[in-house]
Formats: C-alpha cells, sequence, structure tokens
C-alpha cells in the first residue's frame, strides 16, 4: 500500500484503524506495506488495533537496492512539519528486512530535527527484535546539513533509560514540564521542586536496596 498525500489536497489527514497486515512480502526494493509520503503539513496517524505481523522484505541479487523496512515506511518531504502519530495500541511482530529496520523506517531531511518519542506512542519493548526494529536516514547532504548525516540510525538509540538517583532539570525558564513523566536528559522538569517531589514517587525509588545503604540523589541542570 503506497499513499502519497500530497497528490491530494483534500486528503490532507489519513487515519488507519483497527487494520491487520499479515505475511506479506516486498522483493528486491525500499518500502514497506504502508508507504506515506508526507508534504507539508499532512498528517498520518494510527488509532486504535493496528498491527504488522510477519511480513519481510528483501534486497536484490546484485545487493543493491531493497532490505530497508517492510512493515511501516515513512518519507517526510522537505517542506514536511513531521506530522504523524503512531498510535498506542500498533504492535510489530516477527517482521524481517534484510539490512534494517523491520518495523518501522523514516525518511527524513535532517535525523537530528526528529524527536521520535513524541511520535511512537506504543511500548517500544515490545518490538520482537529491538536490534532491527526502527531505523531512519537523513537525506541531505553534508553541504545542506554542515554536519555528517546519519544513515541507517538505529532510532531506538534515542531512547535513552536513566538510574532512579538522577533528575534532570531544565536551566531554562519554562523550558521543561512539571509532569509525571518528565525527568530524564531528552525531556526535563521545570523546576528543583518538583524533581524532588517525584524522587520520592515508587518509579524512582529502588526496591532492592540492601539494609542501611543510601541512596545519592542527583539533580542536573
Amino acid at each position: 500500500m503506497r499513499i502519497d498525500l500530497w497528490r491530494d489536497w483534500r486528503q490532507q489527514i489519513l487515519i488507519i484503524e483497527d487494520t491487520s497486515f499479515t505475511s506479506c512480502c516486498y522483493i528486491e526494493n525500499d518500502g514497506g506495506r504502508i508507504y506515506v509520503i508526507l508534504n507539508k503539513t499532512f498528517r498520518f496517524e494510527t488509532k486504535g488495533t493496528v498491527t504488522f505481523t510477519g511480513c519481510r522484505t528483501t534486497k536484490d541479487t546484485l545487493e543493491v537496492v531493497g532490505g530497508h523496512v517492510y512493515a511501516l515506511y515513512i518519507y517526510l518531504a522537505d517542506e514536511s512539519s513531521i506530522n504523524f502519530i503512531i498510535g498506542e495500541d500498533t504492535s510489530f511482530t516477527t517482521n524481517e528486512a534484510d539490512i534494517c529496520g523491520e518495523d518501522i523506517f523514516i525518511y527524513i531531511r535532517n535525523m537530528n530535527i526528529l524527536n521520535i518519542r513524541t511520535h511512537i506512542l506504543f511500548d517500544i519493548t515490545t518490538f520482537t527484535n529491538t536490534d532491527n526494529a526502527m531505523f531512519g536516514t537523513g537525506y541531505k547532504l553534508i553541504d545542506k546539513l554542515r554536519i555528517i548525516p546519519l544513515t541507517d540510525y538505529n532510532l531506538l538509540e534515542r531512547y535513552i533509560y536513566y538510574s532512579n538517583d538522577t533528575m534532570y532539570v531544565s536551566s531554562r525558564k519554562w523550558g521543561g514540564v512539571d509532569t509525571e513523566e518528565f525527568g530524564d536528559v531528552n525531556s526535563t522538569c521545570n523546576s528543583f521542586e518538583h524533581a524532588v517531589l517525584k524522587q520520592t514517587t515508587p518509579d524512582r525509588t529502588p526496591t532492592n536496596l540492601q539494609s542501611g545503604q543510601q541512596i545519592v540523589y542527583t539533580y542536573i541542570s
């Protein structure tokens, strides 16, 4: 299924809802069971139970093309507002790709402007193979970016987990957010008061401490 949202000005939003893709095969090319091109402000979203199971893509015999992503391929055009959401009930199971990105692959002008955690809402620990699940490539050249573009980059590296005794607080007023899910380096708290309060909640308190052992809490701004 190839979806070019820029072709029809009336189709500004595409929502795929309660759909299952099973045992699909894409041979000798890059792409996916769903291939989406997002231009300008066009939006793509999955809602409800959307599953990708047992799908695969393969390289050509000369290993020149193909092998990137099977389940979901998202191409963000140069002027795209990066407007897509993969919903919390979307799942990827036993998909395969010869090279990388067997579940999700994102093609974007610059990988460094993509905050993947705001677009992927499902539990990433449910990927069958986390070593090859979600990748991306930046297509702008180094002379345009002034940095080395990221190619076949593992997007799961953007999900960094920190120890329970460390909290991150924004150094700028209103630079962070004081809500339950914030507190790591990519999503800082806004105030020290909230950081201190959060350290007392069960999810931030280790339960395997030996008798008499103390925790040294660290606050980084």
